[in-house]
């Protein structure tokens, strides 16, 4: 099974999750002030993964 890319990761958050933050339900993870930083950050396992210079310290094959 493939990875998914950095844009795939963000789209499969869109699955009506319930979250919530300092008490506040929150819609969209990906576009939350500050919950979105950590899904952003979570991209970047996926953008290693993607760059040949970095693939091997996110991927085993």
């Amino acid at each position: 099974m493939p990875l998914k890319t950095p844009q795939q990761y963000l789209d499969s958050l869109h699955d009506n999750r319930t979250v919530y933050y300092r008490g506040e339900r929150v819609p969209d993870v990906t576009t939350h002030p500050v919950i979105s930083k950590a899904a952003k950050h979570a991209c970047v396992d996926y953008e290693m993964a993607e760059d040949p210079e970095t693939r091997s310290l996110a991927v085993v094959e």
